[in-house]
């Protein structure tokens, strides 16, 4: 149960840090480990855009 409304409230966030999520990589970010859904929301806040945010992505 956790996990799943976990992933869901960080699509949330990225959509909220970055605006519209392309498709391609909201369904990268479904495939990840909430380890590394974590990192990725401090990458977030520590970068300007979504496509800074992207090289980040495993």
């Amino acid at each position: 149960m956790y996990p799943k409304k976990t992933k869901l409230c960080s699509s949330r966030q990225f959509t909220l840090r970055f605006g519209t999520v392309p498709e391609d990589v909201e369904t990268r970010l479904q495939t990840l480990n909430l380890n590394q859904l974590e990192e990725l929301l401090e990458i977030s806040l520590r970068v300007d855009a979504i496509a800074q945010f992207t090289n980040h992505l495993p």
